[in-house]
């Protein structure tokens, strides 16, 4: 196996606005991720609502890609108060959750003073050690009431 065959590792960074509105092909790209990443929020974020919090600076995107020009997976954060909060992750959240200390760190230099993050209780063995469960949440659809 030559250096060249060697896998690579993944690279986790921040995706700007500014590059997406430069570069149509990635935008293309990201947002096919985004909307894959949709499919598991249980209908809480659209491909539609992420690109328009992206594009009012309301939320921010990052993403796993592997060298030489692979998207693996996107993660995007909101923060609200003292709170960063990561709203989407995917489109499997095991891509994403070796970076979650690259995010606590952004958090940290916005002056956030916590994290966190909603997903299924399988996440609890993905994130941190630090991590704990603060409350359950349960839901329900209102079209199929009575």
């Amino acid at each position: 196996m030559t250096i060249a065959d060697a896998p690579s590792k993944p690279i986790f960074g921040p995706i700007r606005i500014e590059e997406m509105r430069q570069n149509e092909e990635l935008t293309r790209h990201v947002m096919k991720v985004v909307a894959d990443a949709c499919k598991h929020s249980k209908g809480r974020y659209s491909s539609v609502s992420i690109a328009n919090g992206l594009s009012s600076g309301e939320m921010r995107l990052w993403g796993v890609l592997t060298p030489p020009a692979r998207l693996e997976a996107a993660a995007v954060t909101r923060i609200t108060g003292d709170t960063c909060e990561i709203i989407l992750a995917g489109p499997s959240f095991d891509d994403v959750a070796p970076f979650v200390p690259a995010l606590e760190k952004y958090a940290k230099s916005q002056n956030c003073e916590r994290m966190s993050v909603t997903g299924p209780q399988w996440f609890s063995r993905q994130l941190p050690k630090e991590w704990f469960v603060r409350e359950v949440r349960y839901e329900r659809t209102l079209s199929d009431a009575g």
